[in-house]
């Protein structure tokens, strides 16, 4: 009888350590909110450090995301008209974000009136993306699988 209860008793123990163990394990992982959107950028698009990081300013004056708009942001560019593009915002707000998806939107409407006619295959990347927003954080990712690339690096947010 002392037997059946020690077994039972250790079962119990075995069973809420485990539930312990696996919670926290899920917590660290579900959560990027608080990691850099470089770090989180460089996780997910392994080519990133061979892209070209292109200034802030051009966030302004080419896509239209002033910086009070946001608090961190990341953009990156192959370097020619037909290259890969990631560009991720981080807004300060929920009513800075849906402006950043508004840009970032006039923006590919107008990258694919530039390559519609004369760079097809970039036509056809551009035409299978699209500007992806979670919370406050919004992504336009142009490359191959972006919907897959994009998901997978918004799902923490």
């Amino acid at each position: 009888m002392m037997k059946k209860i020690m077994l039972i008793a250790l079962s119990v123990l075995m069973v809420c350590i485990l539930t312990g163990c696996g919670g926290q394990k899920e917590a660290a992982v579900d959560s990027t909110a608080d990691v850099a959107l470089k770090e989180l950028v460089a996780r997910h698009i392994t080519k990133a450090g061979a892209m070209i990081e292109m200034p802030e300013t051009d966030l302004e004056d080419y896509i239209g995301i002033e910086p009070s708009m946001y608090k961190e942001a990341v953009y990156l560019q192959e370097g020619t008209l037909d290259g890969d593009e990631v560009l991720v915002i981080r807004a300060v707000d929920s009513k800075a974000a849906d402006s950043v998806v508004s840009c970032m939107e006039n923006y590919l409407a107008q990258r694919l009136k530039e390559t519609q006619n004369y760079l097809p295959e970039a036509y056809k990347v551009l035409k299978a993306t699209g500007v992806q927003r979670k919370h406050n954080t919004v992504a336009l990712i142009v490359m191959e699988k972006a919907t897959d690339v994009t998901t997978a690096l918004l799902a923490g947010e």
